[in-house]
């Protein structure tokens, strides 16, 4: 389910790493470039795994970042919904991202996780009352 919607990222090794970590054994390190992924980072896989396997029409999270973007996306690319709480303070750039790149409704709280849950439940109620559940 995640194959059409991820870029492949490349697997890299590098021999002073490997010295560093095995201290003697055979140790070996690879590192996946996951910075080339959509959005940036590794958070679009879990996402697009999360949104395949919800039956909802709309998906409610809360983030100010790699996160945000990544449900915004995957449900762009999946059809569906994405409402995110985002703090007032977050960063221009991770908020036109969400909203204006990947289509996302962005709803602003204050900066605490206190004011994201409880915006995020009041968002969740809303929608039920709305659609049903």
């Amino acid at each position: 389910r995640l194959q059409p919607h991820v870029h492949r990222t490349r697997v890299f090794t590098c021999d002073q790493l490997d010295q560093r970590a095995s201290h003697g054994s055979a140790r070996k390190l690879f590192l996946k470039a996951e910075h080339e992924q959509k959005i940036g980072a590794f958070k679009i896989r879990g996402a697009i795994n999360a949104i395949c396997l919800s039956a909802a029409d709309y998906i409610v999270t809360q983030s100010s970042g790699n996160h945000a973007q990544a449900i915004a996306l995957g449900c762009k690319l999946l059809g569906k919904k994405a409402v995110v709480v985002m703090p007032e303070d977050s960063p221009g750039v991770k908020v036109s991202a969400v909203r204006d790149t990947y289509g996302a409704e962005v709803r602003f709280c204050k900066a605490t996780q206190e004011a994201r849950e409880a915006m995020s439940a009041d968002i969740v109620r809303e929608l039920r009352e709305k659609f049903g559940e």
